[in-house]
């Protein structure tokens, strides 16, 4: 569902530009294709982007390893094909990390559903994604006021604890 080759294109458009102050993981999930994999591997090295993107393997984590590593990070990508809206758009939001999330109909019903997230969707595009990693990386984010908003909609609408009884309610009906 996530186009890595088109983070790897963006990625290596910064790194033409000279820009290198910055790193890619991918985070492969629990089952993955391995012909794909095979095709990033080859392209990172291709561009020679080995110190840059890496590939991250990993077994289940708890979600208490899961916020310890968001810490780490300074954004979030979503570069998505399609989606059924994953944790992988809820984590940095909740987590108060930027993103950079792909112009695809579910994060547009996202946004018309919650216009307080302010987020701008980015065409699924290597040119337009770097654009947007070139900003992250020189300092440019959103403001601590939108992220708070964000976690603030994320804790609201997206928390399973509270929202569990609204579910059943609706499916009891």
């Amino acid at each position: 569902a996530s186009d890595h080759l088109s983070i790897i294109e963006a990625s290596n458009i910064l790194v033409q530009k000279g820009i290198t102050a910055f790193e890619v993981f991918f985070w492969l999930g629990n089952v993955t294709d391995q012909k794909l994999e095979e095709q990033y591997t080859k392209k990172i090295q291709e561009y020679k982007l080995n110190d840059i993107v890496k590939i991250v393997k990993h077994p289940f984590l708890d979600f208490e390893d899961i916020i310890a590593i968001w810490k780490k990070m300074n954004a979030g990508l979503q570069i998505a094909i399609n989606d059924q809206f994953s944790t992988t758009v809820i984590e940095p939001l909740l987590l108060k990390k930027d993103m950079i999330i792909t112009d695809i109909f579910p994060y547009q019903k996202l946004i018309e559903m919650y216009p307080k997230l302010d987020l701008e969707l980015t065409p699924l595009d290597a040119k337009e994604i770097s654009k947007k990693m070139e900003a992250l990386v020189k300092g440019h984010s959103v403001s601590e006021e939108i992220l708070d908003n964000r976690k603030k909609v994320i804790e609201a609408h997206f928390n399973f604890e509270k929202n569990l009884s609204k579910m059943l309610e609706f499916y009891i009906k």
